[in-house]
This record gives C-alpha cells, sequence and structure tokens, in this order.
C-alpha cells in the first residue's frame, strides 16, 4: 500500500489489478474507492482454476456462480456511472453471461477459432514453450522458441481450437485485437490515458 501510496504522489501511469476470490469479494467497493482516491484505474477479474497452471486447489478460491455474477454486475454499474473501472462493460457481461464458470473455454475440435489469441497474442513460458494464451497450458502441446525457433512456435500456437472463454481481460484483448469500435474507445480512454482525476481529500 505504501508504494501503491507513493507511485500515486509521484503520478506514473499504473492501473491496480485485483483477482476476486471467495475471500476477497467483499473488498471490491473498497478497491473502487481506493482506485477513485488516487486517480488510477482497477480492474477485476474472477479466478481461472486450470490445475496444470494454478494447482489443484484453485477451485476452492472461486466465489459461487450467484457471487460472481452479482460482483461483476456491481463492477459494471459502477463503471457504467463513472467509477475508473479498467475494463469495458461488454467484457464484464461476457463474464457475467457464462453458463457455468467450472468450463473456463469452449473447445471445437476441427474448426479454425475466431480467437486473436496465437496470432496477435502468445503466453511464452520461462522454458520457451508457446501457448496461444495461458488457459491452453496443459491442453495444447507447444512448440519451443529454443528448440523450434520463434516462427514455427507462433505460427504452431496459431493452431488451437478454442472458440470462447469467461476471463475478462482475454476477452477484453481479443476484442481490441478484432478493432471493436467500443473497445477500442474505452483503451483510448482508460489504457491509454490511465489516470483520472485524483478525488479530493
Amino acid at each position: 500500500m505504501a508504494a501503491i501510496e507513493l507511485c500515486a504522489d509521484a503520478k506514473l501511469d499504473f492501473f491496480l489489478s485485483a483477482v476476486v476470490t471467495r475471500e476477497s469479494q467483499g473488498d471490491v467497493d473498497w478497491l473502487i474507492g481506493l482506485a477513485r482516491r488516487l486517480g488510477v484505474m482497477v480492474n477485476f477479474q474472477i479466478p481461472q482454476s486450470n490445475p496444470e497452471m494454478y494447482g489443484p486447489g484453485a477451485r476452492a478460491w472461486m466465489p459461487s456462480p450467484e457471487d460472481i455474477r452479482a460482483i461483476l454486475g456491481r463492477v459494471t454499474a459502477a463503471k457504467e456511472a463513472g467509477a475508473p473501472v479498467l475494463f469495458s462493460t461488454r467484457s464484464y457481461r461476457h463474464t457475467i453471461g457464462w453458463r457455468d464458470y467450472a468450463v473456463e473455454r469452449v473447445e471445437r475440435p476441427g474448426e479454425v477459432s475466431p480467437c486473436t489469441a496465437g496470432r496477435y497474442f502468445l503466453q511464452v513460458e520461462p522454458n520457451g514453450d508457446v501457448y496461444p494464451c495461458v488457459l491452453h497450458i496443459g491442453h495444447f502441446t507447444p512448440k519451443n522458441v529454443i528448440q523450434d525457433g520463434v516462427e514455427a512456435a507462433w505460427q504452431h500456437a496459431q493452431r488451437h481450437s478454442c472458440f470462447d472463454c469467461y476471463n475478462t481481460w482475454l476477452n477484453e484483448n481479443r476484442a481490441i485485437f478484432d478493432l471493436s469500435p467500443s473497445i477500442l474507445a474505452n483503451f483510448w480512454r482508460n489504457y491509454l490515458h490511465p489516470r483520472p482525476a485524483r478525488a479530493a481529500g
């Protein structure tokens, strides 16, 4: 917290990023208030539970489906009321409308994915393995930049069949690369100009 206050006092460009867990879901309003006071943006995501990436106990951190929808509903309403929330309401509504949070993504084997993951952004692991995005770890056989070369690993990462997921940030990122007008407008206002006016007091 001291570092955050110092960065805000120095007028550095940064934003707050919060994964809302079962334990921290009561702090959403406080975080929005903190972001408003500091004059920075804040984003919220619900946890991912991929055991290969986050361990076998990750699912225990998930709020209930009802709580997820209520939390992100409050975040969306706050953004629409002018709160300094980073992600777009469209991306939050996509997460709110997800049918089953036990299923992180939808695969359609044999079909060409419309997702920009693997084409315009990648997940590169410390050992050089290249995945389309973090959700593919444990489900996708990667190529390696050291053994196979960057170009071959990147081209291979495009050959996935993931069509959709509930991850708010990934859907925001995908829509930016899809050149969605509303998402680009949100990107321009909140990512490229990330310091709203600091609240008095």
